[in-house]
């Protein structure tokens, strides 16, 4: 998932919180969601947005994963793909 995916996740609980997602970044293994409010941030909101964030983003990564085997299924159905591969490259 690239920043702007996260982004787009993000930016509706913030809103929904009355907060401003200000920015994504992401260095290596390391995710940094800059949020602001009106009078700065208070510590439950944050922590309330923060476990809101965990579970999207572990949603969004379940449903990856999931759109990911439906796509092997199919490949292998269509006798592109044999075996229990779990990446494949396709060229067009």
């Amino acid at each position: 998932m690239n920043t702007d995916q996260v982004a787009a996740l993000v930016l509706p609980l913030a809103e929904a919180a009355g907060l401003l997602l200000y920015d994504v970044e992401q260095k290596g293994a390391t995710l940094r969601i800059s949020i602001d409010g009106p009078e700065g941030v208070p510590f439950a909101a944050l922590e309330r947005l923060s476990r809101e964030i965990s579970l999207s983003l572990d949603d969004a990564r379940e449903r990856a994963k999931a759109d990911h085997e439906k796509l092997l299924e199919e490949l292998r159905g269509m006798g592109v793909v044999k075996g229990n591969t779990s990446s494949v490259c396709l060229i067009s």
